[in-house]
């Protein structure tokens, strides 16, 4: 988007996305201290709550969201941002896999060549798994998560 409101052409302009490309990569993800996550669950529990629904209030009223932002930073340029946040929920956020799953679903088996797509440019001490890293126990159960 910066490069389309510094006038390149949207002709100019290709988008490469990962996926297109064979990579299996998640994108964001809330990381927890698993002694917190063990001493606090409920903490966890509701933090993770508030997020899907404010995370599902952008989603439906992204006008709303880029408003928000703009109130509270003076170099945001809401029409930049609005489509940038259009472009980030029809591409990376609202996917097949998130319609199927929900919100925070993670599938095991994705994750997994994930974690072999990233050793195979970085070394782990020790590898992890999927059930090493990713705890669904915390999320709302998944049709509190779909986007309807």
């Amino acid at each position: 988007m910066d490069v389309k409101d510094r006038g390149v052409p949207v002709d100019d302009i290709v988008l490469m996305q990962m996926a297109n490309y064979g990579l299996k990569l998640y994108g964001s993800a809330i990381i927890v201290n698993g002694t917190f996550a063990a001493k606090k669950p409920d903490v966890v529990r509701s933090f993770l709550h508030a997020f899907l629904r404010g995370l599902k209030h952008t989603i439906r009223r992204p006008v709303e969201a880029v408003d928000s932002i703009a109130k509270r930073n003076d170099a945001a340029k809401p029409q930049v941002e609005l489509e940038r946040l259009r472009m980030a929920i029809n591409d990376n956020i609202v996917t097949s896999e998130v319609r199927a799953n929900g919100l925070g679903g993670v599938e095991a088996s994705r994750l997994d060549e994930s974690i072999y797509q990233i050793g195979l440019v970085y070394s782990f001490k020790t590898k992890p798994k999927a059930d090493d890293i990713f705890d669904a126990s915390f999320l709302p159960p998944a049709d509190k998560r779909k986007m309807n």
